[in-house]
C-alpha cells in the first residue's frame, strides 16, 4: 500500500470513528421551556448523552448519531426543539424524514452541544465529504 493510499485510509478511519462515537446534545422544547428558544440559554438545560437514547423507530439498529435543532409547528404555533437525531447520509436524515411542518431543521455532529447555535448548523455531511475531497485533492498521476 502506497503512502498516499495509507494516509487516505487513516483519514477515512478517523472520520468514521469520530462520527460513530456517541455525541452529546441539548434536549429541550421551547413550548415547555422558554430558555430553549433563540437566543438559547443553556444555563439550566442539561446536555444529554445520545448513547443512551433508544433506537430510531422504524429503523432497527440505527442509533442517534447527530444533534438536531428544528423550528416546527405545534398546536400553539411554532416552537424550537433541540435533541439527539439520526443521519444516514445527505438526504436520509431526521430533517428530511418527518411529516411535521418545519420552518427549518439543522443537524450537526462536529462537537458535543453543537445544537446550541442559532440558525443553520454545520451538517454532518462534511464528515462524509471530507475523505472524498481528499481523494480528489491528493490524487497522484500514475
Amino acid at each position: 500500500m502506497g503512502a498516499c493510499t495509507f494516509n487516505l485510509f487513516l483519514v477515512f478511519v478517523t472520520c468514521a470513528l469520530q462520527t460513530s462515537l456517541a455525541i452529546k446534545c441539548f434536549t429541550c422544547r421551547s413550548d415547555m421551556d422558554p430558555k430553549c428558544a433563540d437566543p438559547f440559554d443553556n444555563s439550566t438545560i442539561a446536555i444529554s448523552d445520545c448513547a443512551y437514547e433508544r433506537d430510531v423507530e422504524n429503523l432497527p439498529g440505527v442509533r442517534p448519531n447527530v444533534c438536531m435543532k428544528v423550528r416546527q409547528k405545534g398546536n400553539n404555533g411554532y416552537f424550537t426543539m433541540r435533541s439527539c437525531g439520526w443521519s444516514l447520509g445527505m438526504d436520509n436524515n431526521i430533517c428530511n424524514n418527518t411529516n411535521v411542518e418545519k420552518k427549518y431543521c439543522s443537524i450537526c455532529s462536529n462537537k458535543d452541544g453543537c445544537n446550541s447555535a442559532p440558525g443553520s448548523l454545520l451538517p454532518s455531511v462534511v464528515s462524509v465529504l471530507a475523505p472524498a475531497a481528499l481523494v480528489v485533492l491528493l490524487k497522484v498521476p500514475a
